[in-house]
């Protein structure tokens, strides 16, 4: 899962806010997402929202709530288009390290041909290394 200030960010760099997941149920689909949201003093939690419910949210004061998308690694590897996601282990120093690389296969491909280096990120989670990648290719 990906952090407060990660989250905000992406809200920042215009990732898609509206919830995307869905799932079928006795009662037909069900359309909603996972997002920070509470009061803007920090008093915040993680919660499932259905499409009616971030809807609700949203009517609320901007200025004393925030509501903060904690998009899926599918939402976030359909927001930044065609990527390669790896997990490596470095010993550079002896120690082991997991972390997660993620490249945009786009820019790749097209910097191949220019000679410079294609955009990417790393993290701890395979989330954050895509996010972190949506924030280079996105944030302006």
């Amino acid at each position: 899962m990906i952090s407060f200030a990660l989250a905000s960010k992406l809200k920042t760099a215009g990732f898609p806010q509206e919830p995307e997941l869905s799932y079928g149920g006795l009662d037909g689909e069900i359309f909603g997402g996972f997002y920070i949201c509470g009061m803007g003093d920090g008093d915040v939690g993680l919660s499932f929202l259905s499409d009616t419910d971030y809807k609700e949210f949203l009517k609320r004061d901007p200025e004393k709530y925030v509501i903060m998308k904690v998009p899926s690694l599918e939402e976030l590897i359909g927001a930044t288009g065609v990527i390669e996601l790896q997990r490596q282990i470095f010993h550079p120093d002896g120690s082991r390290k997991d972390i997660w690389i993620a490249r945009n296969m786009t820019s790749e491909q097209a910097n191949k041909e220019m000679g410079e280096t294609c955009d990417w990120a790393e993290s701890d989670s395979p989330e954050e290394a895509v996010a972190k990648l949506y924030l280079q290719i996105n944030y302006i």
